[in-house]
This record gives C-alpha cells, structure tokens and sequence, in this order.
C-alpha cells in the first residue's frame, strides 16, 4: 500500500537517480504539493464571488425595506388629517413644539411593521450565512480537487517521497479571522452605514430619524405650520359666527339663556368647521405632501444603495489587488 511505502522507504545516495517528489498528507492520504493550497485558494474565490451576490441580495432587501415604509405613509396623512390630530397640532402651535409632535408621530409611524427588519437580520447573520455556504459549495468542489491530486501508489516507483506537510480536511477548511476577514470587514462597514445592531430594529430607526431630519430641514413641517395658524385663523372666525347664532338663539328660546346658547353654538362651531376645513385642506394638499415625502424617502433609499455599492466595490477591488500579488508571486 501507499502508507507502506512511505514507511519501508529508505533513503538513497546522492549518485542515486531516484526523483524527489514533493507531496503532502490530507487525512493519511498523500496528494500532490500544492494541493492544500489550491482548496484554500478555492475558499478564497468563493469568499470573492459571493460580495456581487451578497449586494444584489441587499438591494433587493432595501427594495423591499422602502417599499414597506412607503405604505406607511398613506397611514401617517389619515392620522395627520384626523380631528384628534389637527386638535394636536393646534395645541402644538401655542406651545411651540408643534415641529417635534409631527416629527416623532412621523417616526413612529414610518416604522411600523418593523419595515427593516429583514435587511438588519441579514446584515448581521451575514458573516455566519455566508461561511455555511462557502462550506456547501467546498463540499462539491473539494472531492474534484482531491481526486485530481491524489497520488497513487504506482505514482510512487522510482521517486522519493518528502511529505512537506501532514494536515487534515478539517483544519484547511476552518474559518479563521485572517481567512475571512473581509466579510467581517464589510459586514461592519455595513452596520457603521446603516445603523443595523444585534438589537434588531436600529437600522430602520436610524433611516427614519434621517429621513424625518430631511423633511423638517426642507421646511414641509414649518410650512404646514403656517397652513394651520391661516386655517386656525378662519376656524375662529367661523366659530365666531356660529357663538353669536347660539347667543340669540339662546335669547329667543325661553329656558337656554344667552351664554348657554353660546357654548353649544361654540360646539357646533368647533365640530362642523374643523370637519369640513379639514377636509378641504385634505383634498387641497394630501397628493402633494405625499409626493414630497415620498420623494425624500426614495433619495434616502438611493443614497443607502449607493453606499453598499461603494462598499462592494471596495473590497472587491482589495480582491483583485490580491489576485495581481498571488500571481505575480
């Protein structure tokens, strides 16, 4: 047998013509030099050609974390343009913080159904998720490499065996820190870009807060502020009318009383005008503050692709920068 062999060979002469065959032992069996680092270099091409899957992935991911947010913002307006908002909004105009309730309504709102947390579980497994199927495509590509380099003991006639290494399947395919370093590297600079933690749920918020950051800087919620003081303004006005209806109805009706009269005229006032100006101000301006919204949503959701892009490209350049050292080596 080949170990035999191995064990029974005897050193030869320097006048001996015996030629020396370099080798190396995988599991108790002998296989070509080289051998050990061709399967590495093979775990090292699947490592490089799985970042172009890993961003067409994360695209489609991203796809689908926006469209998700999107929705939501058909559920932010029926809020904005409900009675109990537009209370809340009048009330946030005499208090002075009228930009932080729709702000953080808005945020809340954008967020719900948790529209990233597919994108921030994948970000963070990635490291995991692509080892395992580095490993499965290793377990069709290594037996093609072993058979091509496995020496065979008629191989062996003549020649002077010098194992240069003895090593087992296991240790090769082992991931160590060095070996996949640059999924680790781009799954933290994808965390530093998007916000993602083992917490779950960060990403999302981050990109919310920026994209709730932007509409204020852009003014939308200052100039709806402005909307609703004009609004309030002819509220007022119409709730005037309505409290001197009730004072004389108040004055004709024995059994009201004038001041009676007046409150429930305020109240009629106060439900039939904020119902009927909300409306208006809905069927006036809904369609266009979606647009608006909408728009800096899809910028911000252009603006993350274009990160993970850059991100991409950068490490495959490092791959390629590799390739032009290992071969000239």
């Amino acid at each position: 047998s080949l170990e035999t062999h191995l064990k029974n060979f005897k050193p030869v002469d320097s006048s001996s013509e015996m030629e020396i065959l370099l080798a190396e032992m995988i599991n108790g069996k002998v296989y070509k030099y080289g051998t050990i680092n061709e399967i590495k270099e093979k775990k090292y091409t699947l490592v490089k050609e799985k970042f172009p899957e890993i961003k067409k992935e994360i695209d489609i991911l991203i796809e689908n974390s926006f469209s998700k947010m999107e929705k939501n913002v058909d559920k932010f307006l029926d809020w904005y343009y409900s009675l109990g908002a537009e209370y809340l909004r009048i009330v946030g105009i005499f208090t002075g913080n009228l930009e932080e309730i729709i702000s953080k309504k808005f945020t809340e709102i954008l967020l719900e159904n948790r529209p990233f947390d597919e994108l921030n579980q994948y970000i963070f497994n990635l490291d995991k998720n692509v080892q395992n199927e580095i490993l499965l495509s290793l377990e069709k590509e290594i037996p093609k490499i072993l058979n091509k380099n496995e020496i065979k003991e008629d191989d062996l006639k003549g020649k002077k065996v010098i194992i240069t290494k003895h090593t087992s399947l296991e240790e090769i395919l082992k991931f160590s820190h060095e070996d996949f370093k640059d999924i680790i590297d781009f799954k933290e600079r994808l965390i530093a870009s998007s916000g993602v933690t083992a917490a779950g749920g960060i990403a999302g918020y981050t990109i919310a807060k920026k994209i709730t950051t932007t509409i204020v800087n852009k003014g939308i919620v200052k100039s709806l502020s402005k909307y609703i003081l004009k609004i309030a303004g002819k509220k007022a006005a119409v709730k005037t009318v309505f409290v001197a209806i009730g004072s004389t109805v108040g004055s004709i009706i024995p059994g009201i009383g004038t001041i009676t009269g007046g409150i429930l005229g305020g109240i009629v006032a106060g439900v039939v005008t904020d119902k009927v100006l909300l409306e208006v101000e809905e069927s006036l301006n809904r369609e266009k503050l979606k647009k608006e919204i909408i728009e800096i949503i899809r910028k911000k959701k252009e603006q993350l692709k274009k990160t993970i892009s850059q991100q991409t490209l950068s490490k495959l350049n490092l791959f390629f920068k590799r390739d032009i050292l290992y071969l000239a080596a």
